[in-house]
């Protein structure tokens, strides 16, 4: 404070004070998103036996990361440190309170009276950047044979069966200010990558049974389970 308004908290014999403001030195912060997709699959299909039978095999990945970025953001205790502002009374300058206990910090004073006052140095130690990275995968693969059993009614039994196999995962990651609950706000915790599956199978067969015959020109039973 200038040397006039302590003279004049002097004289009215006040010994503290209530203060407020919208702090626009720092605290105003810009948000960076950033998402990367990578995807690709293999699959691979044919015949044998002539051609009656049939087979496909498939594998797709997917990958997809966010990471998201909050500039500037205030450090609980650090921001308290930079506040609590004393006189050195060795050298008569003004510093942080730790500074008297610990000349090695890097607490700098943080001016509060008037936008445009606080020092940078101060700004960066009671700020820092937050950041979490997301990353979310999606596998999948399957394979699958299909054709003729044998025939009836000179007509052919097919049948196909096959497997199938998803999974889906995530996992976040946040900075080291993050998950030690520094920050005023907007703290996380790391969550392992962690997911489901889903297996399956399926059968499938047709069988013909009446063909042309007097009441029927073709009958057939077709089953499926999955």
């Amino acid at each position: 404070m200038s040397q006039s308004i302590r003279d004049q908290l002097a004289a009215a014999g006040e010994t503290k004070f209530t203060m407020g403001r919208a702090l626009t030195d720092m605290a105003l912060n810009e948000f960076a998103y950033t998402r990367e997709t990578k995807q690709g699959a293999i699959g691979l299909d044919g015949s044998f036996a002539g051609g009656k039978w049939r087979y496909k095999l498939y594998y797709s990945h997917g990958e997809q990361s966010w990471n998201e970025k909050l500039f500037g953001l205030t450090l609980a205790q650090n921001f308290l440190n930079a506040v609590d502002a004393v006189r050195d009374p060795r050298t008569n300058q003004i510093v942080c309170r730790v500074a008297l206990t610990d000349p090695g910090t890097g607490c700098r004073p943080l001016n509060l009276f008037g936008s445009g006052n606080a020092d940078p140095a101060a700004i960066d130690y009671a700020t820092a950047d937050w950041n979490a990275r997301t990353t979310q995968w999606l596998d999948s693969a399957g394979a699958e044979i299909s054709g003729e059993l044998f025939k009836l009614w000179n007509e052919p039994v097919s049948f196909a069966a096959g497997v199938e196999y998803r999974e889906e995962a995530f996992r976040i990651r946040y900075d080291a200010n993050s998950l030690a609950e520094n920050f005023t706000t907007i703290n996380g915790q790391n969550i392992g990558k962690i997911g489901n599956n889903v297996k399956e199978g399926f059968v499938e067969v047709a069988v013909p049974l009446l063909v042309g015959v007097p009441f029927a020109q073709r009958v057939t039973f077709n089953g499926a389970a999955r």
